[in-house]
């Protein structure tokens, strides 16, 4: 039973079935040189060593069952940061590019150690699901121009697109989809145009690709206002129910804090340069409306008196992260936008990275989904995953990445010490390094 289970009332999530990630693919992308995917579809237990009815709840329980998680490793430089970039910027291209001009370059980053493919084309290939129907979605693109993008369900094709031809469209595709063809640049996504016009039918399929939660750089965290994570977690669960639930998980991860609360600004609060345009006034009002506190036990001569508080500034870095990541988490869980992030642990206790993966986890987790790279071994255990749900990234000689799962190899006993297997350079994907060479040039 994880540490802080009999102190959390856990909040029961809606049973509505929300859309999943089933898979994703990249290939000519930045170190991906040949198509690298990574799938949510759990493997066959006979096949690839994972015991019948493991760690249960770390699937889901619906006609299609998927991974609720997904651990990647990887020695720095391996790549891993570079497959969840590659997400980001497939959904960059479906959010922007249906509005910019014709002149305008589509971001395009190819793998530059093999001279053949610093002009070849990028791919990018994503499956999800959504009501029971799996959709499979594939854009093809250089600097200038959308090669290939087409749009099919596992029932039936809605579109394909070729760069200097006439959209195919399937029958059952009806609305406006030619008048949006006519709009639609080669330097633009006719999904972008199509959800950005409000077309009925691809609704669902635009806020979904658009939705996913990605933290790629700390910076990602620092930047954000609190006002963006406390609106996003608004619109995913009602307000009470969301701050108890916070003040639950704060007071269970043992940070000292009993509760937050928080006041909107006055502008008279704010003292702003003289001369400062208007519309960069409102801006900053606008992203900076809320101030956050937070409430502590104060103590006279040993014993608890009352309460003291404090600004969000003043509490820790980790806390601060903890209650981000914390957030981003329920909104996740709530409302079935898949959680990705680039070192999960940075700043966070493993207890506490223990607590985020417990609520993916968790029987009340119906469709949350998160993926994240880490160094921490301490995670490389089957005591928190299954080995489909373990990946590494390792570079080839090529300079090239390449993704695997635990799964994928074979040897494996049931009872191997991952940790200590990994660490020993058994599944690849650690650094070769040589701590005597290195001495030895640092005395030479």
């Amino acid at each position: 039973m994880p540490f802080y289970e009999k102190k959390i009332h856990f909040y029961k999530f809606s049973d509505i079935i929300q859309p999943m990630l089933v898979e994703f693919s990249a290939k000519n992308f930045r170190s991906i040189n040949e198509k690298q995917t990574i799938s949510f579809l759990p493997v066959k237990a006979k096949s690839s060593g994972i015991e019948k009815g493991e760690l249960p709840n770390n699937i889901t329980s619906e006609s299609i069952p998927l991974l609720k998680t997904i651990i990647l490793f990887g020695k720095n430089a391996s790549g891993k940061s570079n497959l969840l970039k590659a997400i980001r910027r497939l959904q960059i291209l479906v959010i922007q590019s249906g509005s910019i001009s014709p002149e305008t370059k589509i971001p395009y980053d190819p793998f530059k150690l093999d001279k053949n493919k610093t002009n070849e084309s990028t791919t990018f290939e994503i499956k999800f699901l959504i009501k029971e129907t799996v959709f499979r979605y594939k854009i093809v693109f250089n600097q200038t121009q959308f090669l290939l993008e087409e749009l099919y369900s596992n029932k039936a094709k809605l579109f394909v697109r070729h760069h200097g031809k006439t959209i195919n469209f399937g029958p059952s595709l009806h609305g406006p989809k030619k008048a949006i063809e006519k709009l639609t640049g080669e330097n633009q996504l006719f999904l972008s145009k199509a959800g950005t016009n409000n077309f009925e039918e691809f609704k669902e399929i635009y806020h979904f690709l658009t939705s996913i939660n990605i933290r790629i750089n700390i910076s990602d965290e620092i930047h954000k206002s609190w006002d963006y994570y406390l609106d996003n977690l608004a619109k995913a669960i009602p307000q009470k129910t969301a701050e108890q639930f916070i003040i639950n998980i704060l007071k269970a991860a043992d940070v000292g804090i009993e509760s937050f609360g928080y006041k909107k600004r006055e502008e008279k609060e704010f003292k702003f340069p003289e001369g400062m345009p208007e519309d960069i006034k409102e801006t900053i009002l606008s992203q900076n409306r809320l101030a956050l506190k937070t409430i502590h036990k104060r103590f006279a001569n040993g014993d608890e008196e009352d309460t003291t508080d404090f600004a969000i500034e003043e509490e820790s870095d980790g806390t601060l992260m903890f209650l981000k990541t914390t957030i981003r988490t329920l909104i996740s869980i709530s409302t079935g936008s898949p959680l990705i992030i680039d070192e999960l642990d940075i700043n966070l206790h493993p207890k506490l990275v223990e607590v985020i993966l417990d609520l993916f986890h968790s029987q009340n987790n119906k469709n949350g989904q998160l993926i994240f790279t880490t160094h921490n071994t301490l995670f490389l255990s089957k005591k928190y995953f299954r080995r489909d749900q373990i990946y590494f990234a390792d570079k080839e000689e090529n300079g090239s990445s390449e993704f695997y799962s635990l799964a994928a190899i074979e040897g494996i006993r049931p009872d191997a010490p991952y940790d200590k297997w990994y660490m020993s350079g058994k599944f690849g994907a650690v650094p070769l390094t040589s701590i005597e060479e290195i001495t030895n040039n640092f005395i030479t």
